[in-house]
């Protein structure tokens, strides 16, 4: 079945581009439809001028492609991952350049313990 689009290369599988996109397909309209929805929200609607894409999946050209596909009228600037580091530089000189940051949800768990000094050694 996928004797054409499958390669075994050393120790590394090598599968053709449009069958690795085939995998991706799903996921990404899944996501088109979500912003989709987002942005037809009325607190929202009318409110964003760019889209910012961020980290791993976004920074593929196949998503970027399927986002700038489905929301021409949105541009998205290239490199997107820079705005977001020197903005964390930028705090991290000086807090006081970002006075409120918002989110409706939170996705990060709190799942670790906290570190005890005198079981572990930090390095300062």
């Amino acid at each position: 079945m996928y004797t054409d689009s499958l390669k075994w290369c050393g120790d590394k599988l090598r599968m053709r581009k449009a069958l690795f996109q085939g995998f991706l397909k799903p996921c990404s309209e899944k996501i088109v439809n979500h912003i989709r929805e987002l942005l037809e929200e009325p607190n929202v609607k009318g409110t964003i001028k760019i889209l910012l894409m961020v980290g791993g999946f976004f920074e593929s050209e196949f998503f970027q492609e399927a986002i700038q596909n489905a929301f021409p009228e949105y541009p998205i600037p290239q490199e997107a991952g820079i705005y977001v580091l020197k903005s964390a530089m930028v705090f991290g000189h000086d807090p006081t350049t970002i006075d409120e940051r918002k989110t409706k949800y939170n996705d990060r768990i709190q799942n670790s313990e906290l570190v005890d000094p005198q079981k572990t050694k930090i390095q300062t």
